[in-house]
């Protein structure tokens, strides 16, 4: 899965789960607590929530990981920091 894809997908479930907060006032981190812990029913919209809570964690994490040849021990990151403070001093 390509990172624009991620960041797609992410973006997705955000209005996914912010319409269940919206629905149910409350925040999906507090709610997934609670579900977990049992202290709410499985209703079709809790599991629903579940889900799209725990899959938006996953692209976080997915999200976080090192772009392929592009961590810090790579010789391209000089390159890339480089390209990023020329980009910055050209803005200001």
């Amino acid at each position: 899965m390509k990172r624009e894809d991620v960041i797609r997908h992410i973006h997705g479930l955000e209005l996914e789960l912010a319409a269940l907060e919206d629905q149910y006032g409350l925040l999906s981190s507090d709610f997934y607590h609670c579900y977990r812990a049992g202290e709410l029913e499985q209703t079709r919209d809790f599991i629903r929530w579940s889900g799209y809570y725990e899959a938006k964690l996953d692209r976080e994490a997915r999200y976080r990981q090192p772009a392929p040849g592009i961590g810090f021990d790579s010789p391209y990151l000089d390159v890339v920091l480089e390209d990023v403070r020329r980009d910055w001093l050209e803005q200001s």
